[in-house]
């Protein structure tokens, strides 16, 4: 995958498909776990939303940039205040219509962070290889399910 940009404290990628994003995704909530803390000593805590889709590509200097649904549908993902664990870390608000229930799957790292990832239903039913991939990453030490 690739970093598409920065906007405040998120950061865009695109993959070539759902396994490498729920790859890369797991190797930085276990990077940013053991190397990452805030000021107060606190453990970063970083929510990931992974979604397919089509979307419209436009070059802008010299890199292409991503826009449409699909990215606006993973955003509110992203944004969407979790409901469905008891994370101490995470206060952002809701982000309106979008609810957490609509997830096809998620997992949260089961550690001082409780950093979570939440994988877009569509994601999971289009390929299978996600939905393999997915399991892996549940299987490692440290992660586990979330209920949708």
């Amino acid at each position: 995958g690739r970093v598409v940009k920065c906007f405040g404290d998120s950061v865009m990628g695109a993959f070539a498909g759902g396994p490498p994003a729920i790859k890369a995704a797991a190797k930085a909530m276990k990077q940013i776990a053991k190397k990452c803390q805030r000021s107060d000593g606190m453990p970063i805590h970083i929510k990931i939303s992974i979604h397919a889709g089509p979307a419209m590509v436009v070059p802008l200097n010299d890199i292409n940039d991503y826009f449409g649904s699909t990215v606006n549908q993973t955003r509110r993902m992203q944004k969407a205040k979790t409901t469905t664990t008891t994370n101490p870390y995470y206060t952002s608000s809701s982000a309106g219509e979008f609810s957490l229930s609509e997830c096809g799957a998620a997992v949260e790292q089961r550690n001082s962070t409780h950093s979570e990832c939440w994988i877009s239903e569509s994601l999971l039913e289009e390929e299978e290889e996600s939905m393999d991939m997915y399991h892996k990453v549940c299987a490692l030490d440290g992660f586990e399910a979330i209920p949708t």
